[in-house]
């Protein structure tokens, strides 16, 4: 009886998790426990955010398919507002990484899912839908399911849960050449008043927005995905890992999507019990996605108002023939300790190292620019291209973000 009422007031806080694709298994006490608190709850890392579990070892992976819809189930054991958001990893940083080791495992975003409560597994019939893209590359993978509570708002409530999978696909595209990064330390911000922040469920006259990073290969990105959310120009952009915009122009040839035994459709969801006006399907439109800049391709992200404090100088590409930084990897920022970025400042041939917020700086590729030197290319408010002309670079100069484009040292 004792032992009951120790585990009673842990129910009282009891919040959510993922239960479709299978997840992660807890070390020491199996599949279907308990794992519904938000993340750093009760002495618990908030490192927890890149996945609530290590991998465990001689577990079949779930089979999901490039091109075609992969069933998720969700359990919000507290309706809280919220919304969540759908991303993939590769690589044996975060396939096969135990502890600490899963921190440097990187991610891209595919889908936004607004006020997921309403999908809630003990309320809503059968699955959500989310179509993995088509050009996602085969092999060993983890789905990251990702959901921030704002009924503490300013402070924010995360929860995080992975599943394996093994992902089947025709695609040419390898893990390399995704537009992937690291989510924690904080990608999104940590709490209501950093950065682009969190929208004010409860204030109707505020406006309600999704914050995050955009999906990425935009041009690509399935309608049903809802990544139109956080895309540029919109208020909860987070500018990170989002690849050209293909449109038009595929990064690889686009795949015949594997076939999939009886795809579940999304019914019509539950009525929102929610102070917030939400879509009332996965596929609803809220932000339309603004125009690509038609003298510019690819089309790298724009860069929000940044976080905190001011940035360490922005690295130019160095281009030695002995750079080990790849593209889309971490250029500049800052380390998990918040001490100066440990690794190299450099980028690889073709492309440069882009400030996005003081805590992470990406190396993307150059492109054709119309931009002239001294032309501005980043900063709060900027939502144009961040590229600048040969033998220039995009230059944080202030602690507001606002860059120029300066020539290489």
């Amino acid at each position: 009886m004792m032992f009951l009422l120790f585990l009673l007031p842990t129910a009282v806080y009891s919040h959510g998790r993922l239960t479709v694709p299978k997840t992660r298994l807890h070390a020491k006490l199996g599949y279907d426990t308990y794992e519904n608190d938000p993340i750093g709850f009760q002495g618990r890392p908030m490192s927890q955010f890149v996945c609530r579990n290590d991998p465990t070892p001689n577990v079949s992976r779930t089979q999901v398919y490039a091109g075609a819809p992969m069933p998720m189930k969700w359990l919000n054991s507290a309706k809280h507002v919220g919304d969540c958001a759908v991303y993939i990893g590769y690589g044996d940083a975060i396939v096969n990484g135990v502890g600490d080791a899963k921190n440097s495992g990187k991610f891209v975003k595919i889908a936004n899912i607004p006020d997921c409560k309403r999908f809630s597994q003990d309320k809503y019939p059968g699955t959500v839908d989310i179509e993995l893209p088509s050009w996602l590359p085969a092999g060993n993978a983890v789905i990251r399911w990702e959901w921030y509570a704002l009924h503490v708002r300013p402070t924010i409530e995360f929860y995080a849960q992975c599943a394996d999978v093994v992902v089947e696909s025709a695609s040419t595209l390898t893990a390399a050449d995704l537009p992937s990064y690291t989510v924690y330390p904080w990608v999104i911000p940590e709490n209501a008043e950093i950065g682009v922040g969190y929208r004010d469920a409860y204030n109707d006259n505020a406006e309600q927005y999704v914050t995050g990073p955009p999906c990425a290969f935009p041009g690509d990105a399935p309608a049903v995905n809802n990544c139109q959310l956080t895309a540029p120009g919109t208020t909860g952009h987070v500018a990170v890992g989002l690849g050209p915009d293909t449109s038009g122009e595929v990064p690889a040839p686009v795949p015949t999507p594997m076939p999939v035994e009886s795809p579940v459709t999304v019914p019509t969801p539950m009525p929102v019990e929610s102070p917030v006006s939400t879509p009332t399907s996965p596929p609803t439109v809220v932000v339309p996605q603004p125009t690509p800049n038609p003298t510019a391709s690819p089309i790298p992200a724009p860069t929000p108002a940044p976080t905190a404090a001011a940035p360490s100088p922005t690295s130019p590409p160095v281009d030695d023939g002995q750079c080990g930084t790849a593209l889309w990897a971490k250029c500049d920022g800052r380390d998990a300790d918040g001490s100066d970025f440990s690794g190299e400042k450099c980028c690889p041939a073709g492309a440069y190292c882009n400030w996005q917020t003081s805590w992470y700086s990406q190396c993307i590729p150059v492109e054709s620019c119309t931009k002239v030197p001294g032309d501005q290319c980043a900063g709060e408010g900027f939502n144009d291209s961040n590229c600048c002309p040969e033998g220039h670079y995009c230059k944080a100069t202030n602690a507001s973000g606002y860059s120029q484009c300066a020539p290489l040292e």
